[in-house]
C-alpha cells in the first residue's frame, strides 16, 4: 500500500493567497463541502456535534432540572451512552431509537410526545422531582426529512405540561450559518422567560464549563467599577429557578462567537444587550480588549484601566480549558492532560521558551491566535490543526513573517489518515493534536 502524505499548506503559502485574494483565500480542498470527509477518531471524538466533552448532547444538559430525549437511529446515539459529567448527567438522558421502517414511513413522529411523557415519568419514578424542561435532540435524518422540530416540541409541551425545546444535532450543518453548537446555545437560552432587569447583574455566555475561580475573581474586580455585583453563567446555576434569573441581566458578555446568535435572540426577545469579547492569548491583544470593554460599560477612569492591564501582565499565555470540564487539571509533571495554567507558573514559564508546539482546534482557543502568541513568546510552532475561516487571515499574515514554514492541516481532509508526527514537537495543545501525537513522547495539554 502506498503511503499517503497528509495535505498541508505552509503559513507562507496561505499568506500569498491572502495577499492575492483576501476575500477568497481559503484553499478549496480545505473546505469540508469540497472533498470527502475523513472521520478520524480525532474528528469524531472531539470535533463533531456528538463529541466527547461538550458536544450538543452534553451541552443541552447544562440546564438544571432538565432531561434530554435523543430521537435518532442507533448509529447516531451510540456515542451518548456514557457522557462526561458523571452519574447525574447520564441519568437525565433518554433515547427514542428509530429503525429503518420508522425512517421510511415517518411514523415515529406521532410517537414522540408519548416518549417525552414516558421519559418524564421515568425520571419521577426514579425518585426525582418532575423535570422543569425537556431538550428534544434531533439528528441529521430529521434535517433530511424536513421535520418541523419546533412544531414537534410545541406538541410535546402541550401534551406533557413541561417546557420542551428542540436542540438539532446536525453534523451536516457544521459549516453553515447555524451549526450545531450555535443552535444548542439558542435552544438553551430560549427557555428563559422575561423578567424585570437587574442593573447590577450580567451573564457570561459561551462556556458550558463556567469560569475558573481566578477568572471569575478577575472579572468581578473589573466589573465592580461599573456597579456590577452579580455574574452568572449557566454552569453556575444549581436549579431551574436560578437559571431563570439569567433573564434579569443588565447585559450579556459573549466570550465565544458560537454564543452570538443566542445573545442576539435574547436581545430581541428579552431586551438584554450584549458585548462580545474575543478569546485572545497575547497580552497586548488582551490589554487592548480590556480597555475597549471598560469604556463600553462606561468606565473612563485611567487608574481602573491600568489595574485591568495589570491583572493579565503576569501571564505569558492566557488560560486554556478543554471542552470537557469533567477531567481534573493535572500537574506539569503528568505528561497527559496537563494545563497551560501549569506551564505558565513561575517555575515552569522558562520551560516553554524555545519549545516546539503542535496546536489543535479542540481547545478553548482560536488556534491561529494561540499559535501567533506562542511565536511571540519565543516558541516554535510546527503545525496547526484547524478549520480555516476569514477571521484567521490577519493572524496567518503575522505567523508567516515569524514562522513561514509552520504547517496548517485540516482535520477532515482525507489525507489526514496518513499524518505522521513531527519528531521535533515537544508540546501538543488541544485534544485533536494530542490524538495525532498519542504515541509520541511529547507533553500533551488537553485541559
Amino acid at each position: 500500500m502506498t503511503d499517503v502524505e497528509a495535505k498541508y499548506y505552509t503559513a507562507e503559502q496561505l499568506a500569498v493567497r491572502i495577499v492575492d485574494n483576501s476575500s477568497d483565500w481559503i484553499p478549496e480542498d480545505f473546505r469540508s463541502g469540497h472533498s470527502l470527509v475523513y472521520s478520524s477518531p480525532a474528528t469524531l471524538a472531539f470535533n463533531s456535534p456528538g463529541a466527547e466533552g461538550f458536544g450538543v448532547k452534553r451541552a443541552a444538559l447544562c440546564v438544571p432540572e432538565s432531561i434530554e430525549l435523543i430521537v435518532s437511529p442507533r448509529c447516531c446515539g451510540h456515542m451518548s451512552t456514557d457522557l462526561p459529567g458523571g452519574k447525574d448527567v447520564n441519568e437525565r438522558l433518554f433515547f427514542m431509537e428509530l429503525n429503518e421502517i420508522d425512517l421510511v414511513t415517518g411514523r415515529y413522529l406521532k410517537k414522540i410526545p408519548a416518549e417525552v411523557e414516558k421519559a418524564i415519568q421515568a425520571r419521577i419514578d426514579a425518585g426525582f422531582s418532575k423535570p422543569k424542561a425537556v431538550l428534544l435532540v434531533f439528528t441529521c435524518v430529521d434535517a433530511l426529512l424536513g421535520t418541523d422540530m419546533d412544531a414537534m416540541a410545541s406538541a410535546c409541551e402541550k401534551k406533557s405540561g413541561v417546557r420542551v425545546v428542540s436542540a438539532p444535532m446536525f453534523a451536516l450543518t457544521r459549516e453553515g450559518m447555524n451549526p450545531p453548537m450555535v443552535q444548542v446555545r439558542r435552544s438553551i437560552f430560549s427557555l428563559l422567560e422575561k423578567r424585570q432587569r437587574n442593573p447590577h447583574a450580567v451573564n457570561v455566555l459561551g462556556s458550558f464549563g463556567g469560569l475558573d475561580s481566578e477568572s471569575m475573581a478577575e472579572l468581578h474586580k473589573i466589573l465592580a467599577t461599573a456597579g456590577i455585583t452579580t455574574i452568572r453563567t449557566v454552569a453556575d446555576c444549581s436549579s431551574y429557578e436560578e437559571f431563570q434569573k439569567m433573564a434579569e441581566a443588565n447585559f450579556n458578555i459573549v466570550i465565544d462567537q458560537e454564543a452570538r446568535a443566542a445573545a442576539d435572540d435574547m436581545e430581541k426577545r428579552l431586551g438584554i444587550g450584549y458585548i462580545e469579547l474575543q478569546r485572545f492569548y497575547g497580552n497586548d491583544r488582551i490589554a487592548s480588549q480590556y480597555k475597549a470593554f471598560l469604556k463600553a460599560i462606561g468606565v473612563e477612569d485611567s487608574s481602573v484601566i491600568s489595574d485591568a492591564e495589570g491583572l493579565i501582565s503576569h501571564a505569558d499565555c492566557a488560560k486554556l480549558a478543554s471542552n470537557d470540564d469533567s477531567n481534573p487539571r493535572a500537574s506539569v509533571e503528568n505528561p497527559e492532560n496537563s494545563s497551560v495554567d501549569n506551564l505558565n507558573s513561575e517555575n515552569a514559564s522558562a520551560d516553554i521558551s524555545g519549545k516546539t508546539f503542535a496546536v489543535g482546534e479542540c481547545a478553548n482557543a482560536m488556534p491561529v491566535e494561540l499559535a501567533l502568541t506562542l511565536l511571540e513568546y519565543g516558541c516554535e510552532v510546527s503545525e496547526v490543526f484547524c478549520t480555516l475561516s476569514q477571521r484567521d487571515a490577519w493572524y496567518i499574515l503575522q505567523i508567516s513573517q515569524r514562522s513561514p514554514r509552520t504547517r496548517f492541516y485540516f482535520n477532515q481532509h482525507p489525507t489526514m489518515i496518513g499524518f505522521k508526527p513531527n519528531p521535533d514537537v515537544d508540546i501538543c495543545i488541544g485534544r485533536d493534536a494530542c490524538w495525532y501525537y498519542k504515541d509520541a513522547p511529547v507533553r500533551k495539554i488537553t485541559a
